[in-house]
């Protein structure tokens, strides 16, 4: 071709091989943790996915080339195993130009013939900010408590992290090579932990910094409970709740979330509540609150109520005829739950073709006649007795 001024030259073919790139600050092992474009400044790898690129074929290299064309320098590719994928390649860490450039991929197809592919878009590289950090404006501590200084910062680069507390350097250095929360443990607060902590992240873009006053006070309130109660009717029930410490409190109970009013129940001077004369109506949650100046603390107990069966039944006699459906239900309370049986006369029911027990304490009997007729009894058992109610059935 001879030409006196500027032109363009166009090769076309048919071929379905192309090219697809993206960056990432580390050598690639994870496709997945890759950038789209280069950042200025620091050692970059490029991954290189070739498609329509089919075994033995392989990627030799991939130059940077000038806008002008001119190169850059030239890189040795290497395949990555991946599964499922044989076409993905990389190359060892550079550093990216300061300007624009292009991408030129070369290597050998499935049948050995050299080729080529240029990108379609030139690249520049990011310019990164300093790094980005924040801390919370205050963080409260408590005496001879654990506490975590948290301090989260952003970078697009690689950034060092190093704590302070009134301009005293803390610790040791930290290096991070993607965003995250670094944190600085102080094991047992105390008031010598007190003042201004600042945590400073460095990178190659310079520097940032956040800050957080630390104040240490004494705890809200601990609560150590002990087991769960159980009493039985008309006992007496006493409910600990010991509050661990020696700073000052105000102590309250409630029962379901509602506050105490029965004159059966007293909180004792050892902060524990006592229930006299125990009845059904006293069993549930049971909250110990204790507070102060900096918090509150809750803790919960559970109050079980032992009592007898109790059978309530609706009427002590009923009507059948033949072919009906008769319902007998009995409402059984009582703690440990009673087990429920029933009796037609001396014998005990199952469930047949003519009797459905529901939910135990429901007897169902269908397609009635007269040998149905007589005295059913409801029976419910638990380790402190047993209750037994009837009903009689007429036939009609």
């Amino acid at each position: 071709i001879g030409s006196i001024g500027r032109h363009t030259v166009r090769v076309t073919g048919v071929s379905t091989l192309d090219f697809r790139a993206a960056f990432s600050t580390v050598a690639i092992t994870d496709p997945g943790r890759v950038i789209e474009r280069p950042i200025q400044g620091i050692p970059i790898s490029a991954l290189i996915n070739c498609t329509g690129l089919s075994p033995p074929g392989l990627v030799n290299s991939l130059d940077l080339l000038r806008v002008s064309g001119d190169s850059y320098f030239s890189l040795l590719a290497q395949r990555i195993p991946v599964k499922h994928s044989k076409q993905l390649w990389t190359v060892p860490l550079f550093q990216a130009p300061r300007g624009s450039f292009f991408l030129k991929v070369n290597g050998a197809d499935h049948n050995g013939y050299q080729f080529q592919r240029l990108s379609n878009v030139a690249y520049t590289s990011i310019i990164p900010d300093v790094p980005s950090v924040s801390m919370l404006p205050h963080i409260q501590g408590f005496h001879q408590h654990p506490l975590t200084l948290t301090c989260s910062v952003q970078s697009d680069i690689p950034f060092k992290v190093r704590f302070s507390r009134n301009g005293e350097r803390l610790g040791n250095e930290l290096s991070f090579t993607e965003p995250t929360n670094a944190t600085y443990e102080i094991p047992s607060a105390s008031a010598r932990h007190e003042g201004l902590y600042q945590c400073t992240a460095i990178s190659n873009a310079g520097a940032g910094f956040g800050q957080t006053q630390v104040s240490v006070a004494d705890p809200p309130p601990t609560i150590s409970l002990h087991h769960n109660v159980t009493v039985s009717l008309g006992e007496v029930a006493v409910l600990s709740c010991h509050v661990l410490g020696d700073v000052r409190y105000n102590l309250s109970w409630q029962h379901d979330g509602r506050a105490l009013k029965d004159g059966r129940l007293w909180i004792l001077s050892n902060s524990s509540l006592q229930i006299r004369n125990v009845q059904p109506g006293d069993a549930g949650r049971y909250q110990c609150t204790a507070k102060n100046n900096h918090g509150t603390t809750t803790a919960s107990v559970w109050l079980s109520v032992q009592e007898p069966p109790k059978i309530r039944m609706e009427s002590s006699s009923s009507q059948l005829s033949h072919g009906g459906e008769v319902r007998i239900q009995c409402d059984v309370s009582g703690y440990p739950e009673p087990q429920i049986s029933w009796k037609h006369g001396d014998t005990f029911l199952t469930d047949d073709s003519k009797h459905t027990i529901i939910d135990g304490n429901i007897l169902l009997i269908r397609d009635a006649s007269q040998e149905d007729s007589g005295n059913y009894s409801c029976v419910a058992s638990n380790d402190l007795g047993t209750d037994v109610q009837s009903v009689t059935l007429v036939y009609t």
